[in-house]
């Protein structure tokens, strides 16, 4: 087995220089064959920073990066040390984000425009409109390219594959999120938690905030204001190997989505239990806070359909085949044993046109 000399291992109290360290490393393995090489680690920043915020609770200087809000509380602009470098953002009607241009010494460098589909993210347009990505349940089309990624259990991006199967990039997360890029490559423009990843402020961005790995913290208030505690800042319940939190509004509980309808139909009943029996302030207010979480319920029944779709299109894509949406949900709503399921999945279906129409025979 290989050993490293103890003049050569890290010290536990060592101190590491803001920007890239090199660290020499020597092992000697069974044969007495010695391999030398060297470490490159960064460091980001000072040890401790001091943010501050304005009076709406919003951050506007992490130590490093300054930033600016509209007054909607939306993040309008980051700008990095040299005042003539920042990132501009700019949103839709239904406050979405729509346009991020990136200036450097005083000239833009690129421009990147967001088209939506609901809550996700479908295409990534130039300053002209033309396509520069694509994106589908599980990848990306860019330059023409398709790529494959592998997920964890929060939806992370770990590998981003090519067509073939070639690893293109490769990356690995601390609990809070902290990426290490262990494969530089094509980059996943979605990496921790499935969160669009903005290199130039290594901010993660939710549908409606913004996420700080570095402090494990969004940099925002909660827009629910305490529906989920007291703490308006804190990270997915302080829990981010069992919640992930796609929007930014409210954390969701890995593995809940199946059992949705089960926990809605509690809520409802716990619900009218509570205002009949209790009444008054007290059970207006919890109940409030069971409907609410009734919606969260309902929300995660739809996070799961919409997952289950995706899979599906990527494994016709996969296959050369046609996604036909109508039949993938007349075999959804026929494999479904649970009545308030089915009638949820018949709505969906319905909006999209599919009910009513000739039975059709599903192979998804």
């Amino acid at each position: 087995a290989a050993t490293l000399p103890d003049s050569q291992k890290f010290a536990a109290n060592a101190t590491l220089s803001s920007g890239a360290n090199t660290i020499p490393a020597s092992v000697t393995d069974g044969t007495n064959t010695t391999k030398n090489s060297s470490y490159r680690v960064s460091a980001k920043g000072s040890a401790s920073s001091s943010p501050t915020f304005d009076a709406n609770g919003n951050m506007t200087t992490d130590g490093t990066n300054t930033y600016e809000w509209d007054a909607e509380n939306r993040l309008v602009k980051i700008t990095y040390p040299g005042s003539s470098n920042n990132s501009q953002i700019t949103y839709d009607g239904s406050g979405l984000r729509s346009k991020i241009v990136e200036v450097s010494n005083g000239t833009t460098t690129s421009t990147r425009q967001f088209v939506w589909t609901e809550n996700e993210i479908k295409e990534l347009r130039d300053g002209t409109g033309a396509v520069l990505s694509k994106y589908f349940g599980y990848g990306q089309t860019s330059s023409g390219n398709n790529y494959f990624c592998t997920r964890d259990q929060l939806t992370s991006v770990c590998e981003l594959l090519a067509s073939g199967g070639s690893v293109q990039s490769q990356y690995s997360y601390s609990p809070y999120g902290r990426v290490a890029n262990l494969q530089a490559g094509v980059s996943s423009d979605f990496q921790y938690a499935g969160y669009y990843a903005h290199a130039p402020s290594g901010l993660n961005l939710a549908v409606r905030r913004a996420y700080a790995a570095t402090s494990g913290r969004w940099i925002s208030r909660d827009p629910e204001e305490e529906s989920e505690g007291i703490n308006l800042y804190r990270y997915v319940n302080n829990s981010p190997v069992n919640y992930r939190d796609p929007s930014g509004r409210f954390a969701v509980l890995l593995g809940l989505a199946p059992y949705a309808p089960y926990l809605a139909a509690a809520a409802y009943a716990a619900a009218a239990l509570l205002a009949h029996e209790v009444g008054g302030q007290l059970g207006t207010a919890v109940g409030r806070s069971i409907k609410d979480n009734f919606s969260a319920s309902e929300n995660l029944l739809e996070d799961e359909y919409n997952r289950k779709m995706n899979e599906a299109k990527a494994k016709a894509v996969a296959e050369g085949l046609e996604f036909d949406p109508c039949k993938w949900i007349d075999c959804l709503i026929n494999s479904t044993q649970d009545g308030k399921t089915k009638n949820k999945y018949r709505s969906w279906g319905k909006a999209l046109g599919c009910i009513n129409k000739q039975k059709r025979e599903s192979h998804y």
